[in-house]
């Protein structure tokens, strides 16, 4: 039976067949957040609860462009066509082999 592709609890995210370690945990929350979310983005605001796990943080764009970068890499490494990009205060995954954002893996 195939994997399906995408953020398995509590700390991998499966790819192609492979499942990866992501050895994050706030990467692999806002992994499994915005692969759950419509369009695959949401607002740096709603990340509070389901990144942080805590209604009340304050959550900077800061703390969100460094768990950006470490998604990044965490593709890079193995190889995984996506990318996070943080633009407007929002936080999006897209698919690098699309010109047009996301599109199913």
């Amino acid at each position: 039976m195939p994997i399906q592709e995408g953020p398995l609890s509590p700390d991998s995210f499966a790819f192609n067949g492979n499942v990866y370690r992501v050895g994050m945990p706030l990467v692999w929350r806002l992994l499994d957040h915005l692969w759950r979310s419509p369009n695959r983005s949401a607002s740096v605001d709603s990340l509070a609860l389901a990144v942080w796990q805590n209604q009340d943080h304050d959550v900077s764009y800061l703390a969100v462009a460094s768990l950006r970068r470490n998604s990044n890499r965490f593709f890079r490494k193995y190889d995984i066509p996506l990318q996070m990009r943080l633009k407007d205060e929002k936080v999006a995954l897209h698919d690098i082999r699309t010109s047009e954002g996301f599109s199913h893996v």
